[in-house]
């Protein structure tokens, strides 16, 4: 049992306001989960069409940013989830590709 849940069971009496509860942290779990996707879905179409409207290509970003060609691959067909670094790394050089 979680921490919030056992908080819950601990701290409130009647049932139905721990039913109430549980069912509020249940929702607000599944629409964590939805937005996290959303959010790397929409970082993923940044990269590609960012970088095809620079006419850079995916070697290209790898070699700019030190990021794997691979990983840009993967990235851009929704089939690997970016970590923070990937993020900060690809959205500064297509912002500021002179920056790197």
């Amino acid at each position: 049992m979680d921490f919030k849940r056992k908080y819950i069971m601990t701290n409130f009496s009647t049932e139905s306001t721990k039913e109430s509860i549980n069912t509020t942290i249940d929702s607000a779990t599944e629409n964590s989960a939805l937005i996290c996707s959303w959010i790397k879905a929409q970082f993923s179409y940044m990269v590609f069409s960012a970088r095809r409207s620079q006419g850079i290509s995916q070697a290209e970003l790898s070699r700019l940013t030190g990021i794997d060609r691979t990983t840009i691959v993967k990235l851009e067909k929704l089939q690997r989830d970016p970590s923070l670094d990937v993020m900060i790394l690809s959205l500064i050089h297509i912002s500021e590709p002179t920056r790197l």
